[in-house]
């Protein structure tokens, strides 16, 4: 599987920090409940946290995991990465998933957190990591703001970032590589 946002960042050499929202056990939504296999209203762990790039925020990322993975909320997510303590917590690894992404407009209460207006563009996306076999162990909501990242679809394809060292109001933006399709 691919690396973490976090581990592509930092290997950018970008300052990444989170605002968390919720890191505790709440009742399963029916999708996040349909993508684990449990039944809706079951609690799970859920990590929803604003992602801050050089003090930007960039993304709302919503993550449900089964209970089991109840120790992930108490662990350090600022210097190590949901995916690699998921990996610890869990003595497995996480090996791929399954995402789907979509262009909408940001909400009044996903635009509050990412800075923005309401109805600005923005993409969404809708992930399941999963563990050997077909054991799904998470699933994943986020909201990216459109300014921040970009998807190529040129070549091998895949999600890029614009530097965050790159001025608002340049006309040459420096687009980074994130994940490139089909390249695990």
């Amino acid at each position: 599987m691919g690396i973490s946002f976090s581990q592509v960042m930092r290997t950018h050499g970008l300052r990444i920090s989170n605002r968390y929202l919720i890191k505790n056990l709440v009742p399963a939504p029916h999708s996040a409940a349909r993508d684990l296999g449990l039944f809706p209203g079951v609690d799970v762990v859920c990590i929803r946290r604003v992602r801050y790039v050089e003090e930007q925020p960039v993304m709302i990322e919503t993550s449900w995991l089964p209970p089991h993975f109840k120790d992930v909320a108490a662990a350090d997510l600022d210097s190590r990465s949901l995916h690699t303590v998921m990996e610890e917590v869990g003595r497995l690894r996480l090996v791929h998933s399954d995402e789907f992404m979509w262009v909408s407009k940001a909400s009044a209460d996903d635009a509050a957190l990412l800075g923005v207006a309401p109805g600005t563009p923005v993409y969404m996306e809708h992930g399941v990591v999963y563990a050997e076999g077909t054991l799904a162990l998470r699933s994943t909501e986020l909201v990216m703001k459109d300014d921040f990242f970009r998807l190529s679809l040129s070549g091998g394809g895949g999600l890029q970032m614009r530097s965050p060292l790159t001025p608002a109001d340049s006309s040459k933006v420096e687009w980074l590589p994130m994940f490139t399709w089909g390249k695990v």
